[in-house]
C-alpha cells in the first residue's frame, strides 16, 4: 500500500516548511521529510518567491507609513515632493505647499 511517509511533500507542506525555515522554527521531522522526499528545485523556487513577496510587502508597508506621515522620500539623493505638492519659487527658504483634502499646508524647504 501507499505509505504516507514515502510520498513527496505537497505544496502546502513545502510552503509550511519554507515559512518555518525562514523564521527558524523548522521541526526535525519535517526537515528530514523535506530532505528525503522533496526536490531541491521546488524548495528553491518557493523560497525565492516567498522572499520576494516578503520583501515587497515590507517595502509597501514602509512606503505607506511614510506617505501617511507626509514624509519626503529620497530619490537619487534628492528629496522628492509628495503628490499634490508644489514649490514656491523666489520665496525665502523655498517652501513647499501641499494640498490634501482641500487644505493647504506649508512645508519649509
Amino acid at each position: 500500500m501507499d505509505d504516507p511517509e514515502n510520498k513527496p511533500p505537497t505544496f502546502w507542506q513545502m510552503l509550511h516548511s519554507v515559512v518555518a525555515a525562514a523564521s527558524g522554527v523548522q521541526s526535525a521531522k519535517n526537515r528530514t521529510r523535506d530532505f528525503t522526499h522533496g526536490k531541491p528545485g521546488h524548495f528553491l523556487i518557493l523560497g525565492l518567491v516567498f522572499t520576494t513577496i516578503f520583501a515587497l510587502t515590507l517595502f509597501a508597508i514602509v512606503k505607506l507609513i511614510l506617505h501617511l506621515a507626509g514624509v519626503y522620500t529620497l530619490c537619487c539623493g534628492h528629496a522628492k515632493q509628495p503628490a499634490g505638492c508644489r514649490s514656491v519659487p523666489d520665496s525665502p527658504g523655498n517652501p513647499v505647499i501641499c494640498e490634501s483634502g482641500g487644505h493647504e499646508r506649508v512645508i519649509d524647504g
